[in-house]
């Protein structure tokens, strides 16, 4: 659903892509990427309430997933699965978020969080990377660290 809400979104049928971002919250409420473009949207279509409404609900939600990686006591599998979600989002507070977890105890989570950071290639992402890569002491980690740090630098390069 929410691919077909962007591409209706992309080709100006606001009325199809809002609904199919409504199903895709209402499937995945913790899918935050299909937040901000159905506020955007509800927007546009003049439904500003509505709109007000579902952003509150992805910062509640932001805020929560956020709240769960800090606390670091949810299941090395989860966290990573946290990570991912979070790479698809535009926000500082996610990326933030991942830089962070290249310090977590799990080699798997670092895995994770290196590549996401790739997702999320901006200026700090590149920079805990080269740190993250240089301190990392697991060689697999430290290898897929410095991939990820390759991988970042070039998208940060083609970034107007």
């Amino acid at each position: 659903h929410f691919a077909a809400g962007r591409f209706f979104g992309g080709r100006a049928d606001p009325v199809r892509a809002i609904r199919h971002l409504k199903r895709t919250v209402e499937l995945e409420p913790d899918f935050l990427p299909a937040y901000p473009l159905l506020g955007g949207l509800l927007v546009s279509a003049g439904r500003e309430a509505e709109a007000a409404e579902r952003m509150i609900t992805y910062e509640k939600r932001l805020n929560r997933l956020l709240r769960h990686l800090r606390q670091g006591e949810r299941p090395a599998p989860e966290r990573a699965g946290i990570i991912e979600l979070l790479s698809y989002i535009d926000d500082e507070r996610a990326t933030r978020a991942v830089i962070s977890r290249l310090e977590d105890a799990d080699p798997a989570v670092r895995m994770a969080a290196g590549g996401a950071l790739v997702d999320l290639a901006g200026p700090a992402a590149v920079t805990a990377l080269a740190k993250a890569a240089v301190r990392e002491e697991v060689p697999v980690v430290r290898q897929m660290l410095a991939a990820a740090l390759r991988q970042a630098r070039a998208r940060l390069a083609e970034q107007p």
